[in-house]
């Protein structure tokens, strides 16, 4: 069979393989990683697969439309979005007349009634969707009998099915290099990070998350809850290799995992080091990891972590389920310090919280040396905990939320001279920073 796989068109600056869908800011792109592994696995059972990254492209509705037909597929698996729905639901009524629909990735945990508003899409997914779509493009069972698929049966009445059961480790291992369908699909010049050195290319050594955070989709909605696995070391080490002989261009991998764990953090970190690789990488990873663990990621190449401290404020951290002191944040800044790592914080605006709040972080977040920093409204998705948390709150609305953003940006980047200086006395980043200046510059200004 021949398949599409897409990211629909969006308006320009739109980041909808993240975590959460919001429009970038100092020109930054995830690769769509999700679709990069169903295609390798697609491709792995012999089908012709086109991977089209039409948000990142910039490509019209027409465009993507034009430029799938050309494909001739048979099946079009399109990643949409809880923010973007119906747009990309229109996108993928025009896509129906060129083959099969399925709509996939985590945001039916949403809308998990999307189907019964449109008229020609049939298929949807839920849950961790590779082998989902694998089995509706085989069509070898009948569609009652496929795990994970919402289907519309006689074109009136909507069935889902049962859940499918978490990709295992060692089929995390069958699945072909996602670094090789990067390759030959996408454009690495398109995808940008703040703080990562550029061009990056990223991956997954492991899938779950063994905590709670109550705003998190992703853990429940791709992953049905905390359940963690990992690839074999071995199997990662040859993705690495394989990066190394046939990507010379990239200058960091970025493990996109939920969070890398102390454990996963030491076998990965002693790995490269055993394998002599000598490559600069980067991870998620919560503000816990001691000192011990963090020098031993530094040996291996470890350059960045990008850290989810959410708030500095022990009360929040609390009501958000993040199960974590800001003792321990303070102790994790204060041994990372020791390191030649770099932090890229993130923390949230919540609807409770007021300017003093953010004046408290940003001054908390100078103190403890963190080199970026983002502020990011928490977006109450449905049928998440976050959302029954915040449902009733009588807050800040989204306007005010997002000045509070760039307030937090305002007040750490304009008023920070220590930071400055720091990037300023080493010139091989100047490059990445006058890119992600403008675009934090241009987000500050906007309305």
């Amino acid at each position: 069979m021949r398949v599409a796989l897409i990211n629909p068109p969006s308006k320009k600056g739109l980041i909808r393989s993240g975590r959460w869908v919001r429009k970038t800011r100092a020109a930054q792109q995830w690769y769509p990683i999700w679709l990069g592994y169903a295609t390798a696995l697609l491709e792995r059972e012999g089908h012709k697969c086109l991977l089209l990254d039409a948000s990142v492209e910039g490509l019209s509705v027409d465009d993507a439309v034009h430029r799938t037909s050309l494909f001739k597929p048979d099946y079009i698996a399109i990643y949409w979005s809880y923010d973007t729905y119906q747009q990309d639901l229109q996108f993928a009524e025009l896509c129906a007349s060129l083959g099969e629909v399925v709509l996939v990735g985590p945001w039916s945990f949403c809308i998990p009634n999307l189907l019964e508003i449109s008229r020609n899409v049939h298929f949807m997914t839920f849950g961790e969707f590779e082998h989902t779509l694998l089995e509706v493009v085989e069509g070898d069972k009948t569609w009652a009998n496929i795990k994970g698929l919402t289907w519309r049966f006689d074109n009136h009445t909507v069935i889902r099915n049962e859940p499918r059961p978490l990709c295992s480790s060692e089929e995390l291992d069958r699945i072909p290099f996602v670094s090789d369908v990067y390759k030959r699909f996408l454009d690495f010049k398109k995808y940008r990070q703040t703080s990562l050195r550029f061009p990056f290319t990223n991956l997954q050594t492991s899938r779950g998350c063994p905590h709670r955070c109550v705003y998190c989709v992703q853990t429940r909605a791709m992953q049905g809850g905390s359940s963690y696995r990992a690839r074999s070391i071995k199997n990662v080490v040859e993705e690495l290799w394989w990066i190394k002989h046939n990507l010379p261009q990239i200058k960091q991998v970025f493990f996109q995992d939920e969070t890398i764990t102390q454990k996963r953090a030491i076998e990965l970190s002693q790995a490269i080091l055993d394998e002599k690789l000598d490559i600069c990488w980067a991870g998620l990873a919560r503000g816990e990891l001691d000192y011990e663990v963090l020098r031993l990621m530094d040996l291996s190449g470890c350059r960045t972590l990008q850290v989810g401290f959410e708030t500095p404020i022990q009360k929040y951290l609390d009501v958000i389920h993040k199960d974590i002191t800001v003792g321990q944040y303070e102790r994790f800044c204060k041994d990372i310090k020791r390191t030649r790592i770099w932090i890229n914080a993130a923390f949230m605006v919540f609807p409770w919280m007021n300017k003093a709040d953010i004046d408290y972080t940003v001054d908390w977040a100078k103190r403890m040396h963190i080199q970026r920093l983002s502020f990011i409204t928490a977006l109450s998705y449905p049928n998440t905990p976050y959302a029954e948390l915040v449902s009733g709150c009588k807050g800040l609305s989204w306007s005010e939320s997002v000045e509070l953003e760039k307030y937090g940006h305002r007040k750490y980047y304009l008023q920070n001279p220590r930071m400055w200086k720091q990037i300023l006395s080493n010139p091989h980043k100047w490059r990445d920073v006058v890119v992600e200046a403008g675009g934090l510059l241009k987000s500050l200004v906007e309305t």
